[in-house]
């Protein structure tokens, strides 16, 4: 499980990178919600013991880092878009990450919403 982690974590970094909105932050995360539940079969508790990993991994902590500087907007976020309502179910975990790190802004996300329809 532990290189499963750190793939997740080295993939998630790589693809970062390339964003600069909380919507593509969230969609990714989303994602990785998908992924981890694949991963676990259907184990609600392992997925999110693999998700809550993977968000800790350092490889990840400055993108954490700086999104913990958006929290009340990623929490906010999650519940009103319907693009990501997988990541509702992981949305404890992932605030409570969030919570835990302290905000640290490397660079500004945009906090650009696309209607959903």
């Amino acid at each position: 499980m532990e290189e499963r982690v750190r793939e997740k974590a080295m993939l998630l970094s790589e693809e970062f990178k390339h964003y600069r909105s909380l919507d593509g932050y969230l969609v990714k995360l989303s994602s990785l919600a998908y992924d981890v539940e694949d991963y676990a079969f259907g184990d609600t508790a392992k997925a999110k013991t693999i998700y809550e990993q993977v968000l800790k991994h350092p490889l990840l902590a400055d993108y954490i880092s700086n999104l913990s500087c958006y929290r009340d907007n990623v929490e906010s976020r999650i519940s009103s878009d319907p693009r990501l309502r997988k990541l509702r179910d992981y949305s404890d975990v992932l605030l409570k990450v969030l919570s835990s790190t302290p905000c640290r802004e490397i660079r500004e996300i945009r906090e650009v919403s696309r209607d959903a329809t």
